[in-house]
Order: C-alpha cells, then sequence, then structure tokens
C-alpha cells in the first residue's frame, strides 16, 4: 500500500503542480499578505489583546488553508476521473466543498487532539482511523458523521499498513520542507531576511502534498467492493 499510495501521490503533484503554482500565486500568497497586513495596521490591538489575536490569526490560517485544500483534492479527484477541471472551475468546486472540509476538519482536530491528550495511543489510533474523512467531505460531500462512520469502516483491518502510510507522507513533507528551509536561509541569511511572500509561497507549494497524498490514500483504500465511491465507479464503467 504505501508504494502504491507515495506513487499516485507524486503522479498527482506533478500533474496539478502548475495548479498548484498559479493557485500559490494567486490565492494563497494574496490572502497571507492581508493577513499580515490588518496584523501589522492594528499592531496595538494585537500587543494590548495578544491571546485574542492569535485565534484570530489562526482562525484566519485555517479558513484560507481550508480552501487551498479543498482546492487541491477537488483538482486530484477530477484528474482521477479524467475530467480535468479548468483553473476556475476548481475554484467552483473547491468553494463548494469548503464548507464540508472545514466542517470535518474542526471535528477532527477537536476528536484527535482530546484522543491525544488523554493518551498518545488513542490520538495516534483515531489519527489512522479517520484519515480519509477529509478526502471523504470534500468529493462525496457528505456529513461529518457519515464521513466518520466511513472511514471508521474502510480503515478496520487496515491499521498498521496506514499508519505506515502516513509516516511516511509525514517524513516526506517534513524533509522537503526543512530542506527548503535550509536552502532559503542560505541565500538570503545572515545578509537579510528571508522574504514573507517567498516563503508563504514556497510553503503553499509544499503544503500542497498533504491533501493530495490524503486523496491518493483515499482512493487506494476506497477500491475495495464496499468502499469505492460511485463517480469512480461510473467513471470506470
Amino acid at each position: 500500500m504505501i508504494t502504491n499510495v507515495i506513487s499516485s501521490a507524486g503522479e498527482l503533484y506533478g500533474k496539478l503542480f502548475p495548479r498548484t503554482l498559479l493557485l500559490a500565486l494567486l490565492f494563497f500568497v494574496p490572502a497571507s499578505e492581508a493577513l499580515m497586513y490588518v496584523l501589522q495596521q492594528n499592531i496595538m490591538f494585537v500587543y494590548e489583546n495578544p491571546g485574542f489575536s492569535a485565534v484570530l490569526s489562526l482562525l484566519a490560517s485555517v479558513l484560507v488553508a481550508t480552501f487551498f485544500a479543498s482546492v487541491i483534492i477537488c483538482s486530484a479527484h477530477a484528474s482521477c476521473l479524467g475530467k480535468p477541471l479548468s483553473f476556475f472551475g476548481a475554484i467552483r468546486e473547491g468553494l463548494s466543498s469548503w464548507g464540508w472540509l472545514l466542517g470535518a476538519r474542526l471535528v477532527l482536530v477537536v476528536s484527535i487532539g482530546m484522543g491525544f491528550v488523554m493518551l498518545i495511543i488513542p490520538g495516534i489510533y483515531l489519527l489512522v482511523r479517520l484519515s480519509l474523512v477529509e478526502s471523504m467531505a470534500v468529493t462525496e460531500k457528505c456529513l461529518v458523521n457519515v464521513s466518520f462512520e466511513r472511514s471508521m469502516t474502510l480503515t478496520k483491518g487496515r491499521f498498521w499498513s496506514i499508519l505506515g502510510v502516513l509516516l511516511v507522507m509525514g517524513l516526506i513533507f517534513l524533509s522537503v520542507f526543512w530542506a527548503a528551509d535550509a536552502l532559503l536561509e542560505f541565500f538570503f541569511l545572515p545578509d537579510a531576511a528571508v522574504p514573507f511572500t517567498l516563503s508563504v509561497f514556497v510553503n503553499g507549494l509544499i503544503s500542497a502534498f498533504l491533501p493530495i497524498c490524503g486523496y491518493a490514500l483515499y482512493k487506494e483504500v476506497a477500491r475495495s467492493p464496499i468502499g469505492i465511491p460511485k463517480a469512480i465507479l461510473v467513471a470506470e464503467n
């Protein structure tokens, strides 16, 4: 499973790289710049209310990152169905799925977070068993409870193989992230700080790998007789 998922994710990332590049330039970077500008223009409020400002900043970042991931997953799904979306078509699909993904992510963060707070093992267990929820929320547009139930069903008996996939995905992501960060610092430090815009742009390109990997895992696991989404069945028949 690990080889299939990582290979599929790499292929999808290559196909979607021009889309990711454009999305990072036209949305991810401007949205991050706008957030930074608002914080800078209200520096006194931020200084006087650090806790509240941090929450608002985190919320804005979550909204931006969720929309970005929604567009990427929609694009990956359409590509696998043989019906690639145009850039603006992907934006429209991402917007239509954004609410589903946001709801799923919020519940996921609370559920898995509580698992890690209680003990590390329950958190890891939930992380694996609910690893398909986000892709289901976007591609199948199902309610959170339905996506949770389907994810628990499809991952049953596959705990260790999925955990292996998640570990490899995480190692690849962190390795690329650290390498890119070190490369940027090599070129800019110590003479000057890494430009914020460039840093955000590179991070956007790298962060797209995670939702693509999540979708590749979903596609691999969902190909069991009980799990193939209707859209995939129709496309293959």
